[in-house]
């Protein structure tokens, strides 16, 4: 009983490359489903012995059965023993399935799931090593679609890729190796179904390519639309506009019921013909078949049933190969999909550059130019800055000034497209800005927290807290204010992005995780630009306590922000 439970699963789970190092290409999706499968083909062989085991009954049953019919209808040739004999095969054919499927479902799924695990853990790397100007340009919902949606698509097209591919390849062989030792000439109506399956899978694969992209296209969209809306529903609510959103979430799902509606004819015209144009050499062979019956009494009776049966086998694989091209179709464009994210340039380099291990706060903007694209015009023109150790340092201007592109340069999360930037005068050209991040805290406008506790939003990327540390922190940061009116102190759940707290609290936190970081530079963009008077009043007594000894940056409009 011990083995039944043992864990197999660590002999399907190697230690493998991840899909991010592989020579993933959108452009060649076989290709790449290759790639995918490295470090799992061994494992695939045992899933398909497996297959091959459990189906058996549909490939081999047709010629039992045939030889069944040969003993019934000529007995004298035949002896009883061989006719229970061919029975008893045949019902062990069967009950072995009941044995064999479970296991090749397991082994197949434990491949396929790992994968899809892989793709998803491919797309979160390269989602984190992305840079902000991507995410900026591509919606959240868009990127939700790709990690959701299109992973899944390809779960299921590696599915039905091994399952159909083995299934047919096996009939095909069984069929057309009897065929060929019994009666040769039968072969040329199989073959007739090879240019007509390629004519069809030609007629419609650029139609089908076309409308799985527009409906992909379409539900990445919707899914933004969405997002949306759920984070303006207060705005919406206050404002009385449900209806105009409403209107706007209908046309949106107006356009994905066309465009659905318009794959699915597409698809349905394609399986169809698919089921149909198999038939016609399955009935030509009849009709000659049975026309030598009739004139000759040849072929036998025997052999009739024999290869009307490998012809059924031939045409379900044949048909089953072709209805799988729409589902095959989408399972592609799921991978271009992907490659969108996984093969995308547009990451930050930082290999080989020069670790930071000390940062003292120097800043040297040297005749820095910035613009966001070549065509656009300059957010920061031959800008000449020094920033000494410890020093605030206050940016204000209208909207559109350059306050926000002036902090991504300072964070690193843009480079200047003309001069430089020294950071404790090393050119941070030369630096690898993960390592010099670990020295910057950025409190945001928008707290951004998660749905968990209030410790563990202020501890936050921290695997170990000194308590005495973390009470300075709470302390200083004005946390402590509110901590007891929380029903369960630190451990209080906070709710889905600080929904339980109000603006000032959340400001807070941020603060509080920011200086639990032991930061050497701080980055403020507007944190008190949503606060009332109170609120405010909180945030800057925090404010003072943490810029004590480092660099601080700090873009508001408040005069009273500033101030100090």
């Amino acid at each position: 009983m011990k083995f039944l439970f043992w864990d197999f699963t660590r002999i399907f789970s190697p230690d493998v490359e991840t899909p991010l190092e592989y020579r993933y290409r959108s452009k060649s999706p076989f290709s790449t489903l290759w790639t995918l499968s490295k470090g799992r083909r061994p494992h695939l062989l045992v899933s398909a012995l497996f297959y091959v085991l459990k189906s058996s009954p549909l490939w081999l049953l047709p010629i039992f059965f045939a030889h069944i019919i040969g003993i019934i209808s000529n007995p004298a040739a035949h002896t009883l023993n061989e006719l229970w004999f061919t029975l008893g095969i045949m019902c062990f054919l069967l009950v072995q399935n009941t044995f064999t499927h479970p296991v090749y479902a397991w082994t197949i799924s434990i491949v396929t799931r790992s994968i899809e695990r892989d793709l998803r853990e491919a797309l979160v790397r390269r989602l984190q090593h992305l840079s902000i100007s991507f995410h900026r340009n591509k919606g959240i919902g868009h990127l939700q679609t790709k990690l959701l949606r299109d992973v899944e698509a390809v779960y299921g097209l590696c599915s039905q890729i091994i399952e159909i591919g083995l299934s047919s390849v096996c009939a095909l062989t069984v069929a057309i190796t009897m065929t060929a030792i019994k009666e040769p000439r039968a072969l040329i109506l199989y073959f007739m179904m090879v240019p007509l399956s390629i004519l069809l899978q030609r007629a419609f694969r650029k139609q089908m390519t076309k409308r799985n992209s527009d409906f992909r296209n379409r539900i990445e969209n919707l899914s933004v639309r969405f997002n949306e809306m759920l984070e303006m529903i207060q705005v919406t609510r206050a404002h009385g506009l449900e209806e105009l959103e409403i209107k706007k979430s209908e046309d949106n799902l107006n356009d994905v019921f066309h465009s659905g509606v318009r794959l699915d004819l597409i698809t349905a015209i394609f399986v169809s013909l698919a089921w149909a144009i198999p038939q016609l050499p399955q009935l030509i062979f009849l009709c000659i078949t049975g026309y030598y019956c009739y004139k000759h009494g040849d072929p036998s009776v025997e052999n009739v049933i024999l290869f009307w049966g490998f012809f059924q086998s031939i045409v379900a694989s044949v048909n089953m190969l072709l209805t799988f091209y729409p589902a095959m179709a989408r399972g592609f464009e799921s991978i271009r999909s992907i490659g969108e994210v996984v093969e995308c340039p547009d990451i930050e380099m930082n290999q080989g550059k020069k670790p930071v291990g000390k940062v003292s706060g120097t800043y040297e903007f040297d005749n820095v130019s910035f613009k966001y694209t070549p065509e656009a015009s300059y957010a920061l023109k031959e800008l000449s800055l020094k920033v000494a150790t410890g020093e605030r340092i206050a940016i204000v201007g209208g909207s559109g000034s350059g306050k926000s592109t002036m902090l991504s340069l300072i964070i690193g999360f843009a480079r200047p497209t003309d001069g430089r930037i020294f950071l404790d005068g090393v050119d941070m050209e030369t630096l690898d800005l993960r390592t010099y991040r670990r020295y910057i805290a950025v409190i945001p406008q928008e707290t951004v927290l998660f749905n968990g506790t209030l410790l563990e939003n202020i501890t936050y990327g921290i695997e170990k807290t000194d308590r005495k540390k973390l009470d300075e922190v709470i302390t200083a940061s004005n946390v402590v204010e509110f901590i007891d009116k929380l029903p369960k102190g630190l451990k209080t759940e906070i709710g889905g992005r600080g929904a339980k707290l109000s603006g000032g609290q959340r400001q807070r936190i941020s603060i509080a995780r920011a200086l639990l970081r032991d930061p050497r530079i701080i980055i403020l963009d507007e944190p008190t630009s949503a606060l009332d008077t109170i609120s405010e009043k909180y945030v800057q007594d925090a404010l003072n306590r943490i810029a004590e000894g480092r660099t601080m940056f700090i873009v508001a409009h408040r005069l009273s922000t500033i101030r100090y």
